[in-house]
């Protein structure tokens, strides 16, 4: 039943790999006060493993100069923090404009990207918890500013210098990723068969979407390391190079999976050989990312030309496969690449400050609307603990901001994941607290908890709230014994996890239903010029290649707002928009094998090029204005590609029109709205 969907999402766990490095960390970074220091207070303890703490959860991996940046930034501003809330904790109105303008910043941090989002959030925590505990004096309030420092910077040691420091370590191992998708996606394609189920087709558009993803955060990665280095070296550029080449080989997978669409079972045979050769490339390359080269073997290089109709798409991606394949195996010994040195084609786009600043405080933006929300809920939130003197309060603030999403669906399921998990877990802290009596077995199980709720955040949010809840009962009371502090905590979570729903429905609600529109426009936009760009010019150019990037991500972005009306609509009235994005990328792997095809006359090609680009802008424009597209049969796009012999564009002509019935299907029927 649809109505169960938030609840099953409570405890679904997703499809990633526990962050255990990650959770060892945080675990350290947490205890290490509580174990290495008996002269401090309890209070400076708990400032101390805060700091300690929240340092080491922001950590998300990737280039050690993003992770240090946003790990500094938590301590810098986790200090001033501290400082600025002990010393405002004595008076409410002191402490009222500080919560608001601190809250306000918190929620502008969006607009940085997920690590300031994150870095945001949790120095509002630490805020928070500083208003609770006044200060009699300004050395008191360095001195729990000094507290957190000394916890922070002890978590940024641990994650940067302790741990193994190699330059280039997070973008191999984000590459490697690359490569394992690619290898996933290479084996869906050799089992498919041609027509194959409309369940393999979700699965293999799926992969397409996993390695994109994969893509684009290696380059970031990749290019956030390669940034403010004054020269390249050889396993710099061999990086450069794999990941290139990994882009190269899905842009050929596309190909081949809109080629296989129409292939005979003769022709079948050689394809699925180069593509199983591929899966074990991938994986071998991706372990030789791994080891940097260390461990491994020799990677399977592609040699048949298949069938007479695809020796182009075979020799493309035997080409691609051979570039990744001599740049992984010489990692080790960072031999210099044979040619001329590789750069990045599509370096990552970086948005300057005024622009991101105009973006940013647009009344009609999203992220300026929850930065409001989340200031006006957490300044009530702090008022009416103020003013009603409620034990233990700032948990209900925190709860506020834990809680608050820019999007209001996803506040309704972080809600319910932080109220289930905060239920549960405050049990485990009333277990925790009955029994323990000395500070190392404390320290032993604030480790465990920490621990595991970081390793465990990727998979659930509720799990992670599960284990976290009794951390930080134990952690924020340090010592006192009171069982009773995990009863407040579930009546103070039950109260603001109330506020921040009453809030992300009452102010400036951000509906997905609204945005998904916009959404698909602009990935219809963006495919309607890749087809121009490809009926024009040379496939396999610069030009061409960044616009089949740009579709990438733009189908991405349409998928992920998919995905949260999904969450939000909890009906069943969405398949036709289920349909639509999984035949637009079917559109783009049948267009991508067409014109590959050198043969296909030049006026052919920019024929049917032009009238696909129309035929999509078309839609694009009436869904944006909120309108149904208009018959296929009144748009003049089609009248070229109608008229063509070539079996590929007749399947193309299919599949927009199964495009565009899904778009106006899904106006009759709701979807829409």
């Amino acid at each position: 039943m649809p109505i169960l969907r938030p609840l099953v999402d409570l405890v679904r766990l997703a499809p990633a790999r526990p962050a255990i490095a990650a959770g060892l960390r945080a675990g350290a970074a947490a205890v290490l006060p509580l174990v290495a220091s008996q002269l401090l207070s309890a209070e400076l303890l708990s400032y101390a493993g805060m700091g300690g703490f929240m340092t080491a959860l922001v950590d998300k991996g990737g280039a050690y100069r993003t992770r240090g940046a946003v790990m500094a930034a938590v301590v810098l501003f986790g200090c001033l923090a501290s400082f600025l809330g002990s010393l405002a904790a004595n008076s409410l109105v002191a402490t009222l404009p500080l919560a608001f303008l601190w809250l306000l910043g918190a929620g502008l941090a969006q607009a940085g990207g997920a690590g300031a989002a994150s870095a945001g959030t949790l120095t509002a925590i630490i805020l928070v918890v500083a208003l609770a505990r006044p200060v009699d004096s300004v050395e008191a309030a360095l001195a729990s500013a000094a507290a957190v420092a000394a916890g922070g910077l002890a978590a940024m040691a641990m994650a940067l210098l302790l741990w193994p420091v190699r330059l280039y370590r997070p973008a191999r191992f984000a590459i490697a990723r690359c490569w394992d998708a690619l290898a996933e996606h290479a084996q869906s394609l050799a089992d498919r068969t041609p027509g194959g189920e409309e369940e393999r087709a979700r699965l293999i558009h799926g992969q397409r979407a996993v390695v994109r993803g994969h893509v684009e955060e290696a380059r970031r990665i990749l290019t956030a390391t390669r940034r403010g280095r004054q020269a390249e070296s050889e396993r710099g550029e061999r990086l450069f190079a794999l990941l290139e080449n990994a882009d190269q080989v899905l842009g050929a997978c596309i190909a081949i999976d809109g080629w296989l669409e129409a292939a005979r079972e003769d022709e079948l045979p050689p394809i699925v050989t180069a593509l199983r050769t591929l899966e074990g490339s991938a994986h071998a390359i991706a372990l030789l990312l791994r080891t940097d080269g260390v461990q491994g073997r020799p990677v399977p290089r592609i040699t048949e030309t298949g069938p007479a109709a695809a020796p182009r798409l075979l020799g493309r991606l035997a080409r691609h496969l051979e570039g990744a394949a001599e740049a992984a195996e010489g990692l080790a010994d960072a031999r210099p690449l044979r040619g001329p040195a590789p750069t990045l084609a599509f370096p990552s786009e970086r948005r300057g400050l005024g622009a991101t600043l105009r973006g940013t405080i647009d009344p009609r933006s999203v992220i300026l609307r929850h930065a409001l929300r989340l200031a006006l809920a957490g300044t009530a939130a702090a008022a009416a603990v103020g003013l009603l003197r409620i034990e233990y309060g700032y948990w209900v603030t925190i709860t506020v901001v834990a809680i608050l999403q820019p999007w209001t669906a996803a506040t309704i399921q972080r809600g319910l994941q932080r109220i289930g998990g905060t239920v549960l877990g405050a049990l485990i802290a009333i277990a925790a607290v009955a029994w323990v009596d000395d500070r190392l077995t404390f320290a032993a199980i604030v480790f465990v908890l920490c621990s595991a709720s970081v390793a465990l955040l990727p998979l659930n949010y509720g799990v992670f709230s599960v284990l976290l809840t009794p951390a930080f009962v134990l952690l924020a009371e340090l010592g006192t014994g009171d069982y009773q502090l995990a009863w407040i905590r579930i009546l103070d979570t039950l109260v603001g996890g109330a506020i921040a729903l009453v809030a992300a429905r009452l102010l400036w609600p951000a509906w997905e239903k609204h945005r998904f529109p916009e959404e698909l426009a602009a990935a219809l936009r963006s495919s309607a010029g890749w087809m121009r760009q490809l009926g024009e010019g040379d496939p396999d150019s610069t030009a061409t290649e960044r616009a089949r990037r740009q579709v990438g991500i733009a189908v991405l972005n349409a998928e992920a707002s998919l995905q949260r009306l999904l969450a939000e609509a909890w009906r069943e009235d969405l398949e036709p928009l289920i349909a639509l994005t999984l035949y637009l990328r079917r559109v783009h792997a049948t267009a991508l094998a067409l014109f590959s095809d050198r043969s296909l006359p030049a006026a052919t090609r920019r024929s049917i090029g032009a009238g696909a680009a129309v035929f999509l802008e078309q839609m694009a424009d009436a869904i944006a204005a909120g309108l149904p597209p208009a018959a296929g049969d009144d748009l003049p796009g089609l009248e070229a590609l109608a008229g063509t012999a070539q079996p590929l564009a007749e399947r193309l002509v299919r599949q927009l029109f199964i495009v565009h019935g899904a778009a106006v299907r899904g106006f009759a029927g709701g979807a829409f709205r």
